[in-house]
């Protein structure tokens, strides 16, 4: 076994020292496949340039450098070591994933994306999986190309399916080579397809048929698209059956995709009362929906529809309670370390932070201390090389500037998307009591500021603001609301007097009576409908109302 490690190590450094040194390529003033550091042959480095060369479109070389990183290390991971105290962001599984989908190679592109999700789970491995499915189902062609799509591999695009009855697909698209164009069909057989002058081509296609490539000698390439017509298909991650809703408005982040254009996404109550609408365009997307609702255990439907008419629908049974009171000088205070990039991204720009933080501030759950007020927390997030502030440094920093909670995200960039990563810190343990993932394509200013704002309401989703009644417990409190209703361990509460209401001589109230705080609670023990308070200052054996910090 040794034996065979030294040689494969030796093969790996003949084969690198022979190979010729691929040069960085310059599209619109921008260069691609280089590192931030000189080349040494790294796993990090070949990570690096690797995914340098997926941005610009170069898939060859990408395919090449992120194999060259797997080969010395396998495994995806937010902070990967590299050497001493430096630690990146590597995920090479995914990237290849994505990789491998531009290039039709989608059996090998599913492994790669099912390893990244259980190495390391990620929202865009999830949106990789969605979309190699709608793929299979011819549903979705792979992302277009960039500006030097002449030089990807790219060969074949196919940019709109559409149902036309009887089992047969309408199909749109281009190829990137000259060759001959084929619909294959499920005995073998097969016939050619009229490509356009301007490389374009419009076909018809069977049931059983898929579209390919001939190669010079006449034999059918292999990254052929399925011709098969499917329902959309819909996924949504926000809260589960049975989970109370502190406020008006449950947040989910959903996917679609479709064989035909997709025309909406909505949402419905028990009463059949549309509540919610999303304009859908494309055959494939991604996006956040807010679904308001009154008071009361309510069933929502969600429907999605697509041009052919074709419908899916996924229901959810949620209880909406008003959302507690919160007196602004009650809230916890909470500093943002400032937005971390993986070495791999496109680095953060001080408008990121400035939306995140004021996305922060607009949802008004903490009293947010500014990042810009420590210098030295600063220097040192922008060092995280990837992306990740250890919690323990990020309840330091909270220490420094005297938070109950630290905000902490990665951002990452790539061909027109943006995934981030948040989590809630607890200072006094450096614990995180909540997180929220998010991942979204982006185009315009609009959709940046819509993508932030929606971030904001999935942390509060996830940490909300409650409002309940505590009672006497032993030496404790019972709180009567649990891990259902949001309640995580570490949560604070205030047990709350109230004054008496000021009324007039007709006996109406003229100024309501303020409420007072006379004990400080803490989350010590959280079930599914209940959990167990720990008194930290105040009264002893207070019980009454109770609001979260």
């Amino acid at each position: 076994m040794r034996r065979i490690a030294a040689l494969t190590a030796l093969a790996l450094a003949v084969s690198s020292c022979t190979a010729p040194r691929p040069e960085p390529r310059i599209v619109d003033g921008i260069a691609y496949g280089v590192t931030s550091a000189p080349f040494r042959e790294r796993w990090w480095q070949y990570y690096e340039r690797g995914v340098s060369w997926a941005r610009g479109g170069f898939l060859a070389e990408a395919e090449r450098d992120l194999r060259a990183c797997l080969a010395r290390r396998q495994t995806d991971h937010r902070r990967a070591r590299t050497y001493g105290m430096h630690f990146v962001q590597c995920f090479a599984h995914r990237e290849l994933a994505a990789v491998l989908i531009e290039l039709g190679q989608l059996d090998e592109a599913e492994r790669e994306a099912r390893i990244s999700l259980a190495q390391e789970p990620s929202a865009k491995a999830e949106h990789l999986l969605q979309r190699i499915a709608a793929l299979r189902a011819g549903a979705v062609a792979p992302d277009a190309a960039p500006p030097a799509a002449a030089a990807t591999g790219v060969d074949l695009v196919i940019e709109r399916v559409t149902a036309v009855g009887d089992g047969r697909l309408a199909v749109v698209g281009r190829v990137e080579r000259s060759a001959a164009l084929v619909a294959v069909a499920g005995d073998g057989t097969h016939r050619v397809i009229p490509i356009a002058p301007d490389a374009t081509f419009a076909a018809d296609l069977a049931g059983d048929e898929s579209i390919a490539l001939a190669a010079e000698d006449g034999s059918v390439d292999a990254r052929g698209r399925p011709g098969a017509a499917v329902a959309p298909r819909l996924e949504l991650d926000g809260p589960a059956d049975d989970q109370v809703i502190s406020g008006s408005h449950a947040w989910y982040r959903f996917r679609a995709a479709s064989a035909a254009a997709l025309v909406d996404l909505t949402a419905s109550d028990e009463d059949d009362r549309r509540i919610a609408r999303v304009a859908l365009s494309g055959v494939e997307v991604g996006g956040m929906v807010a679904i308001a609702a009154a008071p009361g255990i309510r069933t929502i439907r969600f429907t999605v529809v697509d041009a052919d008419g074709a419908v899916s629908t996924a229901v959810r049974r949620l209880v909406f309670a008003p959302r507690a009171d919160q007196d602004p000088r009650l809230r916890a205070v909470a500093s943002i370390v400032p937005l971390a990039a993986p070495v791999d991204s496109v680095a953060v720009a001080a408008a990121d932070d400035d939306r995140f933080q004021q996305a922060l501030d607009d949802d008004a759950r903490f009293r947010v201390i500014d990042h810009a007020a420590d210098a030295v927390l600063t220097r040192e997030a922008r060092l995280a090389e990837a992306g990740w502030i250890e919690p323990a440094t990020a309840a330091d920093f909270g220490r420094r500037l005297r938070a109950r909670y630290v905000v902490v995200a990665t951002m990452r960039r790539g061909r027109g998307d943006i995934e981030c990563f948040v989590r809630l810190v607890h200072v006094a343990t450096g614990a995180v009591v909540a997180s929220a993932d998010a991942y979204a394509r982006v185009r315009r200013d609009a959709d940046e500021r819509a993508f932030h704002a929606a971030l904001a309401a999935r942390l509060r989703q996830a940490f909300p603001v409650l409002g309940g009644h505590a009672r006497a417990h032993g030496d404790r409190a019972l709180l009567e609301m649990g891990r259902n209703h949001g309640v995580v361990e570490g949560m604070r509460f205030h047990v709350l007097v109230r004054e008496a209401d000021v009324r007039d001589a007709s006996g109406a109230v003229v100024l309501a009576g303020a409420a007072r705080p006379i004990a400080l609670y803490e989350a010590d023990a959280v079930e599914r409908r209940a959990a167990r308070l720990v008194r930290i200052d105040g009264v002893e054996r207070a019980v009454g109302e109770a609001v979260s910090e």
